[in-house]
């Protein structure tokens, strides 16, 4: 068995946590599995995070990613000194491990390095970024080009981005769409379950669901601009929206959202539930007449994989990577124009809800569990390529 290492030294990135679960997850479900995973965490807190891996990895914690103990001022001693994989490699050896994975980590010696670059917004959208942020993540991302073993993109659309940046590092990218799992409890919701979930949160019998961050690039405003040219309309229209309210490069952001459903009248429309726990989130989707994507920017949207895994209608910006994404019934509008959207949603909503939970649901899970497979057995090739390509002449960086 290949013994392949992950970090996890935050929570607060949800979308990159469920990237990862989902990763292990279908890992864990290949018959010729020849992976063994594991979760690096501090030895403080994370208890949430344990619990998420158990089923899928063995968990490991050290006082390495325990910011401020001792050990963590040595190896970030070490790091500054560019020598921070000298102190930090022989624990990962220690451990077995061969290769790390998704972990931001490169210049080992005799560990191979696989890292993922989940989208180059920052480059296409450079107003929501201020420079020394855009510097960063170029610094970040050419260093993960040019020094990983291999990195991993998740969509076309992001592979040329990467292969524009740093044209020399083709060889060592690969695209690897992955697969978003649903709640199981989604297909097994039976109308009973649906009312509970509305009730928890006294939504209206039908709405739309906007599952995204609160962050500026993810567009809520063409959103809250549509609801409110269609109450002047006289036609009602509820969203429920999920997600941190939180922006940490537009602080503002959040703060002006709600101003304006403030100055629109749109408090009866809009409901801002914030951070929900992850099987809400589930039945929301499966409750929810329509799932709305309004973003400006993806690597590759988890709100349009959950919902192509159970077969929810989605209306989606018109954005390169919706398109690759492809989801079957999925109606796309201009992410810059409300009118377009609010024309959309007019014409979505006349239509009754034909929900998955309550239909065939047996070809939905059939198609995800092969999509499942895949993303696993083409993980696990990637991993094994990796091992088997000739070692790159390394120094400790």
């Amino acid at each position: 068995m290949i013994r392949v290492g992950f970090i996890v030294k935050t929570d607060k990135w949800l979308g990159g946590i469920n990237y990862l679960k989902n990763l292990l997850y279908a890992v864990s479900l290949l018959k010729d599995r020849n992976i063994e995973t594991v979760i690096f965490l501090g030895t403080k807190g994370h208890k949430n995070i344990e619990d998420m891996f158990f089923d899928y990895a063995q968990i490991v914690r050290t006082p390495f990613l325990d910011q401020y103990s001792l050990v963590w001022f040595l190896w970030k001693g070490f790091e500054f000194l560019g020598l921070g994989n000298l102190v930090f490699e022989p624990f990962l050896l220690s451990q077995g491990i061969q290769v790390l994975s998704h972990s931001d980590k490169v210049g080992f010696k005799k560990i191979r390095s696989v890292n993922w670059i989940p989208d180059f917004q920052h480059r296409h959208l450079q107003a929501m970024f201020d420079a020394p942020e855009i510097a960063k993540r170029d610094n970040h991302y050419r260093i993960l080009l040019e020094k990983s073993d291999r990195v991993i993109v998740s969509s076309q659309d992001a592979f040329k981005d990467a292969i524009a940046f740093v044209p020399e590092a083709v060889s060592r990218i690969s695209v690897l769409p992955f697969v978003a799992q649903p709640d199981p409890k989604v297909f097994r919701m039976k109308k009973e379950d649906v009312q509970q979930i509305k009730q928890k949160y006294n939504l209206p019998e039908r709405f739309c669901f906007l599952p995204n961050q609160f962050w500026k690039h993810k567009n809520h405003i063409v959103v809250f601009e549509a609801l409110s040219q269609l109450k002047q309309e006289g036609f009602g229209v509820f969203v429920v929206c999920s997600g941190s309210l939180d922006d940490y490069r537009n602080p503002e952001h959040v703060e002006t959202l709600k101003k304006f459903i403030a100055d629109h009248h749109l408090q009866e429309n809009i409901f801002l539930l914030g951070q929900l726990p992850y099987e809400d989130v589930g039945l929301l989707y499966a409750a929810a007449s329509i799932v709305i994507n309004p973003s400006l920017f993806e690597g590759w949207s988890t709100s349009v994989e959950e919902s192509k895994s159970i077969g929810k209608k989605i209306l989606l910006s018109d954005i390169p990577v919706h398109r690759e994404q492809s989801p079957r019934g999925g109606v796309y509008f201009n992410p810059h124009d409300p009118r377009d959207l609010a024309k959309q949603l007019r014409a979505a909503l006349a239509i009754e809800d034909t929900s998955a939970s309550f239909g065939v649901v047996d070809d939905l899970q059939k198609d995800l569990n092969e999509r499942t497979q895949i993303f696993g057995a083409s993980y696990q090739r990637l991993i094994e390529d990796v091992l088997s390509a000739p070692s790159r002449e390394k120094t400790y960086v």
